[in-house]
């Protein structure tokens, strides 16, 4: 198992996903995600064709959780393949290199074997488990989709001896005629049939913003409340509240609220507040709130986050507290990459060093280390740990080291190493331990570990297990262009078109909020040969076109910076 990471190294995993905003991970726990959504145990963990998912292993008891990128901002193997005959009105075509077979080695190894439509979405997956040197099935997946791609069923059905298990499960998607999502209804099997067990039901205002969800749960015969949730817009359509409510058999009770607010200080810096609220009394009827926690976000005019810091309300008004309170401070180089990242904390009335975390990157913009100091004493800093990424000249990695500090050196812990195909398209995740003189591949000790995240055609896979290597199958896909006007849900930058190219070729890029933006060129030796665009850009989708006449044929990085999103990708010019 890895030893933990230290906090800024997990508060920086968390800037980077700040912008990432997406329902389709589950939990099992009676928690609330970044959505202000609660889910209840009832609501099952699992997979949703609406889009992303993270796979783990079926048969234990993991939840799905969100993916997390060890360093640097490319997470998992992008997708591989060229455009064919593109039309935006309509639909395009494209051959991708999609999931064919996955076989995941540890105490319990398994293999999963992938079916995809004519349009790219998952039709099914076949999980099996090795048993007495044979390949058993133990689950299946399998969903279903309209004409315009909409997810209408997902279903989940776990085996045991030939039987359906109680941890079967289906989800049946209603939508509006506009294609706003309606209902999702969550069915469980009971081992006769398929039984009722949750629904929720959204709702939208004229403007179509996303006003409500009510979740209700199945019992004796009928559906009763649960929980629900308001969402309140300004004039801008901004969202600047959210309340959630519990039903206590009778009347819906205040559970918890969120406001969220921004505003410019003296420098031209943009500060962002979240504040969390309780209700004083959950008694009905009761509607007075007090102040819970705040969030503030730090961000300079060019929309990089610049630190952030979280404060409890007492007595006499906003505090800081020891345990609960912390500050971190950031500083970037010219083009974008975190440089250092510096965690305080309360004590003594006053802000203290804590611990110091320092980014080294590659001419091209991956990272390279993250060396991380903490202040014994209270004067001098001293190493704890550091993470080592290696990169191919193709922009793809090939091996995380972790190697804590102690006497006096750095020492091997931990790898992680991956491999790939000629075309790009990772092949193998392999996760060994250092035993003092060599690396050891530990498969079937129990001490393995998550594999890297692959990202096929917006799908989102993870594996838990020693070793992990993969398949696939070129597949030519047509898919629908996307049709709607309304803002992106998450930042995105998309393959250049055509690609490769003889001189010009098409980037496309999603912006979830407006903001500053800078589209940039490099070669292979990191060195800028083009600025596509540095200003300010609204949300949406954007292209720009890039014309390489002047330039040698060859290899080239295209990068954008957008706030926190930032992104690489490889073309080819071939003249």
């Amino acid at each position: 198992m890895k030893i933990p990471v230290s906090i800024p190294l997990l508060v920086l995993v968390s800037i980077l996903l700040l912008s990432v905003k997406s329902s389709a991970y589950r939990t099992v726990a009676p928690a609330f995600n970044r959505n202000n959504e609660v889910f209840s145990t009832r609501l099952h963990s699992g997979k949703s064709c609406g889009g992303n998912i993270i796979h783990l292993l079926p048969t234990s008891n993991y939840p799905i959780r969100r993916s997390v990128p060890k360093l640097g901002d490319v997470v998992g193997n992008e997708l591989r393949g060229k455009m064919i005959n593109p039309d935006k009105a309509t639909s395009y075509t494209t051959q991708l290199y999609l999931l064919d077979t996955v076989v995941v080695f540890s105490t319990d190894s398994e293999r999963y074997a992938y079916s995809w439509d004519g349009g790219g979405k998952i039709l099914t997956e076949s999980d099996q488990k090795l048993e007495n040197g044979q390949w058993v099935g133990i689950a299946d997946y399998s969903s279903t989709y309209d004409p315009d791609e909409k997810c209408l069923t997902s279903w989940y059905e776990q085996w045991q001896d030939g039987q359906l298990t109680s941890s079967s499960y289906r989800d049946t998607y209603e939508f509006y005629a506009n294609g706003e999502m309606l209902t999702e209804l969550v069915e469980t099997w009971n081992g006769t049939q398929w039984t009722n067990d949750s629904l929720k039901t959204y709702s939208y205002d004229a403007a179509g913003n996303h006003i409500g969800i009510l979740i209700q749960l199945w019992e004796t015969g009928q559906w009763d409340n649960s929980f629900r949730y308001t969402y309140s817009y300004d004039s801008t359509d901004k969202n600047f509240a959210e309340l959630m409510e519990q039903w206590d058999g009778v009347h819906w009770i205040n559970n918890r609220r969120d406001f969220f607010s921004d505003s410019t200080d003296e420098k031209g810096d943009s500060i962002h507040t979240d504040v969390y609220q309780i209700p004083v009394d959950t008694s009905w009827g009761d509607t007075s709130w007090v102040n819970y926690s705040r969030y503030t976000y730090t961000y300079a005019p060019t929309g990089t986050l610049l630190g952030f810091v979280q404060a409890f309300w007492g007595t006499s008004g906003w505090f800081n507290t020891v345990t609960g309170s912390f500050l971190y401070t950031l500083t970037y180089d010219q083009q974008g990459n975190i440089l250092t990242m510096l965690d305080q904390y309360w004590t003594s009335g006053q802000w203290t060093d804590l611990s110091l975390d320092t980014y080294t990157y590659d001419a091209v913009g991956h990272m390279l280390t993250d060396s991380e100091a903490v202040l014994m004493g209270g004067t001098q800093w001293t190493p704890r740990a550091k993470y080592v990424q290696t990169w191919d000249s193709n922009g793809n990695l090939l091996t995380w080291t972790f190697e804590p500090w102690g006497n006096s050196q750095w020492t091997n812990y931990e790898r992680d190493t991956l491999g790939y195909d000629s075309d790009g398209n990772q092949i193998l995740y392999l996760h060994q331990s250092w035993t003092g003189s060599s690396w050891l591949t530990s498969v079937g000790s129990g001490a393995y570990d998550y594999s890297e995240v692959l990202n096929i055609n917006g799908y989102y896979f993870q594996y838990h297990g020693d070793k992990v290597t993969y398949s696939y199958s070129l597949t030519t896909v047509t898919a629908a262009s996307s049709k709607s006007d309304k803002v992106p849900i998450e930042f995105y930058l998309s393959q250049n078109y055509p690609n490769p190219f003889n001189p010009t070729t098409t980037i496309s890029y999603n912006l979830q909020k407006a903001g500053h933006v800078t589209l940039k060129v490099y070669d292979v030796l990191g060195r800028e040969v083009a600025t596509l665009f540095d200003g300010f850009k609204t949300a949406g989708s954007h292209t720009t076109s890039f014309d390489a006449s002047a330039l040698a044929s060859g290899v080239y990085f295209y990068r954008i910076v957008a706030g926190q999103f930032v992104s690489t990708k490889k073309m080819l010019l071939m003249k």
